[in-house]
């Protein structure tokens, strides 16, 4: 926003008006301070307000910015950093500033979530139920949702520990079976799994949904020794706006493993504790226990020399004998960098006899890698141990500081891919302009919002402000345009791509082209409206073609039924000349009898068949003519048998031609045999 000497609001952009609720006419002449939430330890603390309450705009703000606490018009309240950019005339002059405000909301919660972990971390009396409730309670905020809880898997049963669920649906000690909970999938898949909207995911369909009624969940294993000991989980009875991100899983896990390590911590500390109780019964029985405790103990003297260690911490620093590290000064088993405040810490630790509690130290194993680790040390009972020394437990902490940093590391990219994403949308912007395809993209109301240039040459306008804004309509012929309004509704509402719709699209000259129309939801981060992107292809070449091909085949039909027709009247004008030559032969043959001699017999019978095999060469011809397209009846034909048929029509031509004709073994063949006539004959 732009201010002037005295704070007035002067000007805002479209991301102040769509983040606060107000538009410029509301603020406008303002003094800034109506934006500011109302003065508290934790916010704008220790200003007075000229508008009634609220914290008063800052006289002056650091140069990397200030955190200030805002109030939106409805009233919610955010944390943000604003940074201040002076205005100035043409003599140098402030005549204001431009106001620069980023939401801090999300950073805030996850600082929040990060404080409860150190807090719970530097609980050196163990930490209470009503700790990790309200661990669990800022782990809800954080994930926006309703409950949290931490299980422990028992047999085939998940029993709750600790819970923080404001609803009382789930309690502490409550003990389910464990496919009646959502936790049973984390335990089967042994990872993080998350739900943002169970009614429509598969887990629907089971046991645990139907009897816990959650809708939003998200969940990541605990482990102890390498196996799944129960779970960190969050869950909500609505479901979400959104699928949970990868960071929300990367964060659980990195909780889940946190917690695993602090409960196993937590437990060691008190099994520290029970045990130390028992010191008091025999020296012996604490040097037992002190070398045995599954954790890392070491004692040192005033001289900072090594006097005891637990077998864990010989094993953790690489050796096999206590004669090895007992009597050697503690330095050897810490890297050189950082010494001096480490020997200060010691120091101080022996002036003052108060305990310490997790203290960063770094340590060095016999093979000399290095690991963080977090110190804990009391000054142990000189009479139990006849002597004075120190009593501390080690955690090696670098897994944990390793995940932090690695957090971090992931909210400094987080940023980067922030500004990544707006340079992909201007790139995308340029995309879609250039691409020689027709594009265009519309909103909820039907108008024009972004088209290509391809678009723009195909429908015959130069400038974008001759269609952006326009009705969609106003480019498809009425008929077109009856179907689109139909097809729109339907797509607004089912929210699935669509392909290849048929469209009638009018050009600027009010020519009409054919087109198919592809088109999915598309909605860019800031608008305020659904909008599509669509494809569009100019389909006339095409289905012209296409009805040009449909006439021809029906004119091929017509002319194949008129080839029909004539098939059949001339079977039937060849077939009856040759009925009565055979019969006339037949009747030939009866007269005669035994008066015709024998070439004269030979010559009728000749005749006869002739004309028969004639009469069956015409209907053959006139159903090759029919069934040209259709199956062959295949049945065995002995080609020499045929070839002997054929000879027989062909006799006189080949008597008069001189020819003479040698017929050698022939196969038998499935085939047709009018059809195989036909080919020896021609």
């Amino acid at each position: 926003m732009l201010i002037d000497r005295e704070r007035r609001i002067h000007a805002v952009n479209r991301a102040f008006e769509r983040f606060f609720g107000y538009a410029l006419e509301e603020v406008e002449g303002q003094d800034v301070s109506i934006l500011l939430a109302p003065s508290d330890e934790a916010g704008n603390a220790g200003a007075e307000s000229r508008a009634g309450g609220c914290a008063a705009w800052p006289t002056t703000l650091p140069r990397g910015g200030r955190k200030l606490r805002y109030r939106r018009k409805d009233g919610g309240v955010f944390m943000s950093s604003t940074r201040l950019q002076p205005v100035k005339d043409a003599d140098g002059a402030i005549e204001g500033h431009v106001a620069v405000i980023r939401d801090n909301s999300a950073a805030e919660r996850l600082n929040t979530l990060l404080e409860s972990i150190v807090a719970l971390e530097r609980d050196e009396e163990g930490v209470s139920a009503h700790a990790l409730e309200r661990f669990l309670g800022v782990g809800t905020q954080y994930f926006g949702l309703e409950a949290g809880m931490l299980t422990r898997f028992e047999g085939g049963r998940v029993r709750v520990t600790h819970v923080f669920d404001p609803t009382y649906e789930f309690t502490r000690g409550q003990s389910r079976e464990l496919e009646a909970t959502f936790c049973g999938s984390v335990y089967e898949s042994g990872t993080v799994r998350s739900y943002f909207h169970a009614g429509i995911e598969p887990i629907a369909t089971q046991r645990c949904y139907r009897e816990m009624g959650l809708e939003a969940y998200i969940g990541a294993p605990l482990r102890k020794a390498g196996a799944t000991v129960g779970t960190l989980c969050f869950f909500g009875y609505q479901e979400r706006d959104e699928p949970f991100r990868e960071d929300d899983e990367t964060l659980i896990k990195f909780l889940a493993d946190w917690l695993s390590g602090f409960i196993e911590r937590r437990e060691q500390r008190e099994e520290l504790r029970r045990l130390t109780r028992e010191l008091a019964y025999s020296a012996e029985k604490f040097k037992t226990f002190y070398r045995a405790t599954p954790a890392m103990l070491q004692s040192i003297d005033r001289e900072h020399r090594l006097v005891e260690v637990s077998d864990y911490w010989l094993e953790k620093m690489g050796y096999s004998d206590r004669s090895e590290v007992i009597g050697r000064p503690v330095t050897d088993f810490q890297p050189e960098e950082g010494w001096a405040r480490r020997r200060e810490i010691i120091d101080t630790f022996w002036e003052t006899g108060e305990p310490i509690s997790d203290v960063p130290f770094a340590f060095r194993r016999k093979d000399g890698s290095c690991f963080e680790g977090e110190v804990s040390a009391v000054v142990a009972d000189s009479q139990l141990l006849g002597r004075e020394q120190s009593l501390a437990v080690i955690f090696d902490v670098s897994e944990r500081n390793r995940a932090l940093r690695d957090l971090e590391a992931k909210n400094r990219e987080l940023e980067e891919m922030s500004r990544e994403v707006q340079r992909i949308a201007d790139r995308f912007k340029k995309f879609y302009r250039e691409t020689p395809a027709m594009l265009h993209s519309i909103d909820e109301d039907l108008k024009l919002v972004e088209v290509s240039d391809f678009w723009l040459r195909k429908m015959g306008y130069s400038d974008r402000s001759e269609v952006i804004g326009r009705s969609i309509m106003e480019f498809h012929t009425p008929a077109s345009a009856a179907l689109a309004r139909v097809n729109i509704a339907r797509f607004w509402h089912e929210g699935t791509p669509v392909y290849n719709r048929a469209y009638e699209f009018l050009r600027k000259d009010g020519s009409v082209f054919e087109s198919e129309l592809s088109a999915i939801i598309a909605t860019p981060e800031d608008a305020e409206k659904k909008q599509n992107l669509a494809v569009i292809f100019d389909v006339t070449e095409r289905n012209n073609a296409l009805r040009e091909l449909k006439r021809k085949n029906i004119e091929l039909e017509r002319l194949n039924e008129e080839l029909d027709t004539f098939a059949s009247v001339a079977s039937h004008d060849l077939q009856e000349p040759l009925r009565k030559v055979r019969k006339f032969a037949e009747i030939a043959e009866e007269e005669l009898g035994g008066s015709a001699s024998g070439d004269g017999l030979y010559a009728l019978q000749v005749m006869r068949e002739a004309a028969g095999r004639m009469q069956r060469l015409v209907a053959d011809l006139l159903n090759y003519s029919k069934t040209a397209n259709a199956l062959l009846e295949r049945e065995r034909v002995e080609l020499g048998g045929v070839v002997c048929q054929v000879l027989d029509d062909l006799c006189v031509s080949i008597q008069e031609s001189g020819a003479s004709v040698t017929v050698e073994a022939l196969p038998a063949v499935q085939a047709d045999p009018g059809q195989m006539r036909q080919l020896f004959q021609n």
